[in-house]
């Protein structure tokens, strides 16, 4: 039994006992853990709106970080719902943690539900709601879910369903595409704190290592042996070529070898360097050439979820191991492995589930 089919069992029986003990002591790490794992979130919602325990407030908070969009309906009802044990409380901070929860998630259904609780709810907490569409525009960059940087707090990849994405990335041409850092905000004592200063100042890009290099990268938050990789494995601006780049089914009984997908934040004139030194790959130029020469630039055909080619170009940077400390290694400003969320992605494409599939939020940009 895997960890995920344990902790199902685990909140199966917390909802059929009614364990408000064992509610307080892992929902909200639950929530944290299984934040796209829709099945499991429905399961804490039925948790979430029962009177037999006391961690509403955790829980909103919970979603909040987790702004999955199948939570919306529960944070909704708990908006509007009574707790005897909460009713001393006239601040209302469970109902304050629902509507910023429901802002946080972003989409059209939780826009409606916070103007149904400013239509419906008494006028505190309809103010709640109403605070929350009155920011909903200038609060749009916090929006939605997002991969955090344990090693470098503030670094978040906005995501957003591959649908999505189809409704605004161009459908042909040469285009740079990047995902690129968002201001996160969040609710301390009742105000608003700014935690990243910065917007669009960096540019998201992604390499793929083997296990160990990886693991020291994320580490130390330096490609320190990643260098004598740097040809081999080029730097690309795509999320979903780079999925198909990686050879996942070939490597599934050597966990210890397989590849790792490193997202690399670097800042926009760092990148911009790149391309001042980037000529273009000769066709048929081998990684052996790569190696010996300098940046290479190659301009590939975008791709698509079932990994068909589109009229849309994207380029990759091929790099010899003097321009990749150079140009590179002393440039990144953070290191992710994101190697689980791209193998939970995998894992929809396989089976079919493109509407579950979620991919980081790659706009046009200027260089």
């Amino acid at each position: 039994m895997d960890q995920r089919e344990t902790d199902l069992k685990e909140i199966k029986r917390m909802l059929l006992e009614k364990d408000s003990k064992a509610v307080y002591e892992k929902a909200y790490s639950f929530a944290g853990t299984y934040s796209r794992d829709e099945d499991i979130l429905l399961l804490l919602c039925q948790i979430f709106e029962a009177d037999w325990h006391q961690s509403h407030e955790d829980m909103a908070r919970s979603f909040q970080g987790a702004s999955n969009p199948v939570t919306s309906e529960s944070l909704y009802k708990v908006a509007l719902g009574e707790f005897e044990y909460l009713n001393w409380n006239d601040n209302y901070p469970l109902q304050r943690k629902c509507t910023w929860a429901l802002a946080d998630i972003g989409t059209p259904q939780a826009k409606e539900f916070l103007e149904q609780i400013k239509e419906t709810a008494n006028d505190t907490i309809a103010e709640f709601a109403a605070e929350r569409l009155t920011e909903w525009d200038t609060e749009q960059r916090r929006k939605g879910q997002m991969l955090s940087s344990y090693e470098r707090y503030g670094f978040t990849i906005t995501l957003e369903k591959y649908s999505d994405s189809l409704k605004v990335l161009p459908t042909k041409g040469i285009n740079y595409t990047g995902n690129l850092l968002e201001i996160r905000r969040v609710e301390l004592l009742g105000e608003p704190l700014e935690l990243v200063a910065v917007i669009d100042q960096y540019v998201l890009l992604y390499q793929v290592h083997q296990k160990e290099t990886a693991e020291d990268a994320v580490s130390s938050q330096k490609l320190n042996s990643a260098a004598k990789d740097a040809a081999i494995n080029p730097l690309r601006l795509s999320f979903l070529s780079t999925i198909y780049s990686c050879n996942w089914e070939e490597e599934e009984e050597e966990e210890e070898q397989q590849q790792r997908i490193l997202a690399l934040w670097m800042g926009k004139e760092a990148f911009a360097g790149i391309f001042r030194e980037a000529v273009p790959a000769a066709a048929g130029q081998t990684q052996k050439d790569n190696r010996a020469q300098k940046v290479k630039i190659q301009w590939n055909a975008d791709l698509d979820a079932l990994g068909s080619e589109t009229e849309r170009e994207t380029p990759s940077f091929y790099l010899n191991s003097l321009d990749f400390e150079n140009l590179i290694n002393e440039r990144i400003e953070c290191i992710m492995d994101i190697t689980d969320f791209v193998l939970e992605q995998h894992n929809h494409i396989v089976n079919g589930r493109l509407d579950k599939l979620l991919v980081p939020k790659e706009r046009i940009f200027p260089v």
